[in-house]
């Protein structure tokens, strides 16, 4: 082969390998993550909690972290203000699922809180996520990874921006992952995703997911449909807590007007954002 021959081909491999670093640079992550059916890894980690802010972090192994408990974890990039969505989603998982929001009937705890291990892992500082756990009060446990290395173990190896998505999976108790998102920002549509799959696992019965056929869409000037439901509301100075009563819709109407809001959870950031509203014009009235 001729000196011009060796140069074009030379030439030819250096640009399919720059183009395979600008593709593989183009991805929010460099890795799409572990996928549903995979056992996940068991790397050493300090897990870090506002109960122990004070204290050296716990050295343990992801398996004997989770105890055969089934677990939710999320890899964020970053918790501070500059994610957009950080907050909403942490308070969600917090209140859902690490105090058992999702899983109360009433006053009945249908899977107890410590029940479900909740983990995030941040490239936060630990200063910074002990910081963060004290701020707003949260029971889960978090993980300082500046350096990726416990998220490598689950294919995430690098960040874009503050701002890009989540990885978020939920593990069974043997270990493997029965659910995975790869772009999760604390939407209240994946949060029910979340809940349905852990439902699943806890052999709840979930009757707002069950289908109604014989219900067509309301439109404008249909009469709106009674129906039953259960509410909780502030009681008496005198009882100092929370009541739960039974209603209907037709105990409202004629004597005042309703609005109703139907939300898939009401800790997602818009839905959040509309119950805040609703909230201000009901005192304005």
């Amino acid at each position: 082969m001729n000196t011009a021959g060796k140069g074009l081909k030379n030439s030819v491999f250096t640009y399919f390998l720059m183009f395979l670093i600008a593709v593989s640079s183009t991805n929010i992550n460099a890795g799409e993550g572990l996928t549903v059916g995979e056992t996940i890894p068991n790397p050493e980690f300090f897990a870090l909690t506002k109960y122990e802010v004070d204290q050296m972090p716990r050295l343990v192994r992801m398996h004997d972290y989770k105890t055969e408990k089934n677990m939710l974890i999320a890899f964020m990039p970053d918790i501070s203000d500059k994610t957009t969505y950080a907050k909403v989603m942490t308070t969600a998982f917090d209140t859902y699922f690490a105090e058992g929001l999702a899983f109360i009937k009433g006053y009945n705890y249908e899977v107890s809180p410590g029940e479900l291990k909740v983990l995030i892992v941040t490239q936060n500082s630990e200063a910074e996520v002990n910081e963060y756990l004290r701020k707003y009060d949260l029971d889960f446990d978090m993980i300082s990874d500046m350096n990726l290395d416990v998220s490598h173990f689950f294919g995430v190896h690098n960040w874009k921006s503050v701002n890009d998505g989540s990885f978020v999976y939920v593990v069974n108790k043997d270990n493997k992952i029965t659910y995975a998102s790869y772009d999760y920002k604390g939407e209240g549509e994946k949060l029910k995703s979340v809940q349905k799959e852990l439902f699943t696992l806890y052999n709840i019965e979930d009757n707002s997911f069950n289908s109604a056929t014989e219900y067509s869409p309301l439109m404008p000037g249909d009469k709106a449909r009674d129906f039953d439901f259960e509410y909780i509301y502030t009681g008496p100075p005198t009882a100092g807590f929370k009541q739960t009563e039974d209603g209907r819709l037709s105990d409202y109407i004629g004597k005042k007007n309703v609005l109703i809001a139907f939300y898939p959870a009401a800790y997602s950031m818009s839905c959040a954002m509309e119950v805040t509203r609703f909230d201000t014009y009901a005192e304005i009235k």
